[in-house]
């Protein structure tokens, strides 16, 4: 029997219910929380943007685990409820009435995941796909997409009208939950209590707060196969059995154990295994419709230095991408194979240090080497644009390389430069309001690194009120000597105060080691 009692056990037990449902798992900490009335700290779990109510604790592990805890109460109600009808199926032979909001309305109400999936045959016909937790339940042709979807929600309809709907529904979602519970302890009976002191709301608030994410995640449109264009359907299923996330047929053939580890705006990153020389490594699918996506391949190649992400190669072919709740047809997509550095990123490696003695020798030692790939950019023409920890890779214990070209732009006669591309936080004035700037928006943000990477704070609130005074152009009091100096050029708000890279490399390496001359505190 699983020990509830240690240390970290429910965030474990969230963790494996991500791996099962692909739901992306954050703790925030809470500032304003009425729970800090009685316990030092009060996080919460926010999962895909959905917020869980907090919990407090006397330390940061102890709120977390509470937090994970509450979570998972409310996950496994959604899925305990999942077993009894909680809303009727529309009478059959309602007409032409609205089917999708209909089966809408009903999937919601049952924690049912629906997808519909369109194909463009012609013109003047689509053929709409309508899948219910992975599983087929209507297949239609119309005129015009709208009325295919109209007609492929109808023939759900009444195929679910003809499963069994008696106490345990025969059912996709039966089906998925009984596959899940094969490799999850959460879908066991097990009842998880909470307490008032934990969350300071009711179970009633705590199932209303999480309602909708639980019924979509329980069958992730991550995890469901997705038939490739023109294959029999039982070649697709088989493909999909192996990889649900591609149906690319180079990264099929080439890799194995393919996991998808971030996504964003600019594409989805999975970690896969070779399956000739058996080395993991990163693949970066991006949309291929564009010359940005170009340009970052073309920096990759030519970037070649010890604190960068190595470039190994890339090659293009149709894969399906998910969007507005559909998987949308065949698309031409670029694989950017890339180093796998499986230490994490150095944000990673800061939240680690909040609650530990400061490692300031090691500190400056990675900020040392992030300036030395900035410098190797800068001397090869080009500009990141999108410097920050969470773009920074840990090597091992003591090497990091930058990754995440995606925003990487010429310094000369790039027409396409934009206004705001980047992540706000270490973004220079400059490159906020205008498209007139060039690699001092780098050195900037240098400047917002150094910061979290010698003053770490034990609470993002304290963070945060540092990251306020710097945007100010303030320098707060906590910095003083070499680092207020240092710090007062890497923000000025005239970019040509700025240091170049290559002049604060000698700065830096101009302070003995960089390291004992430096002092480094936490908050």
């Amino acid at each position: 029997m699983a020990d509830d009692s240690k240390p970290g056990f429910y965030i474990e037990e969230l963790n494996k219910f991500k791996q099962q449902h692909s739901g992306e798992v954050q703790y925030r900490e809470l500032t304003d929380s009425p729970l800090l009335k009685k316990f030092r700290f009060a996080l919460q779990v926010v999962i895909d943007g959905k917020e869980f109510p907090a919990a407090g604790g006397s330390n940061k592990k102890e709120a977390k685990n509470g937090a994970a805890k509450i979570a998972l109460e409310i996950l496994n109600a959604q899925v305990r409820s999942s077993f009894s009808p909680a809303a009727k199926l529309p009478s059959q032979g309602t007409g032409a009435g609205n089917h999708v909001g209909q089966l809408n309305t009903y999937a919601q109400k049952n924690g049912l995941q629906v997808l519909y999936d369109c194909e463009e045959r012609s013109p003047q016909q689509f053929r709409v796909t309508c899948r219910i937790n992975g599983k087929v339940y209507g297949r239609e042709l119309a005129g015009s997409k709208q009325k295919a979807k109209q007609l492929a929600a109808q023939r759900a309809l009444e195929k679910l009208h003809s499963e069994d709907t008696a106490a345990r529904p025969q059912g996709p979602l039966a089906a998925s939950i009984a596959s899940s519970s094969e490799s999850s302890s959460l879908l066991r009976s097990r009842e998880l209590s909470t307490t008032e002191s934990l969350s300071g709301r009711s179970s009633l608030d705590r199932n209303s707060c999480s309602e909708s994410w639980a019924s979509s995640q329980l069958a992730s449109p991550e995890c469901l196969p997705r038939l490739a264009e023109g294959a029999p359907p039982e070649a697709a299923a088989a493909a999909a059995d192996k990889c649900p996330y591609t149906t690319e047929r180079s990264f099929l053939e080439h890799f194995t154990d393919i996991k998808p580890i971030g996504k964003g705006g600019y594409g989805q990153v999975f970690k896969a295994r070779h399956k000739i020389d058996g080395k993991t490594y990163v693949i970066k699918r991006v949309k291929y419709d564009n010359e940005k996506v170009k340009r970052e391949v073309e920096a990759l190649a030519e970037l070649r230095h010890p604190n960068i992400v190595l470039y190994h190669d890339c090659w293009k072919g149709p894969d399906r991408l998910f969007r507005d709740y559909e998987w949308r047809p065949e698309t031409e997509c670029l694989f950017i194979k890339m180093e796998f550095c499986g230490q994490g990123t150095l944000d990673q490696w800061i939240d680690r240090m909040r609650h530990q003695k400061p490692d300031k020798t090691l500190a400056l030692q990675f900020f040392k080497q992030i300036v030395e790939g900035v410098n190797y950019i800068h001397k090869k023409k080009y500009i990141h644009r999108d410097l920050k920890p969470s773009n920074i890779f840990l090597v091992d214990e003591k090497q990091i390389k930058i990754g995440d070209f995606g925003l990487v732009a010429a310094l000369e006669n790039d027409s396409k430069r934009t206004t705001g591309m980047g992540t706000r936080r270490y973004m220079s004035p400059e490159q906020i309001a205008s498209t007139d700037y060039g690699n001092k928006v780098d050195i900037y943000a240098l400047g917002i690194i150094y910061v979290e990477l010698t003053h770490i704070c034990k609470t993002s609130s304290e963070m945060a009120k540092i990251f306020s005074q710097l945007k100010e152009g303030e320098i707060p009091k906590e910095f003083s000597g070499r680092k207020k100096a240092l710090l007062e050029q890497l923000l000025a708000l005239d970019p040509s105060k700025r240091p170049s890279a290559q002049e604060l490399l000698y700065t830096l390496r101009s302070w003995k080691d960089g390291a004992g001359s430096i002092e480094h505190r936490t908050c």
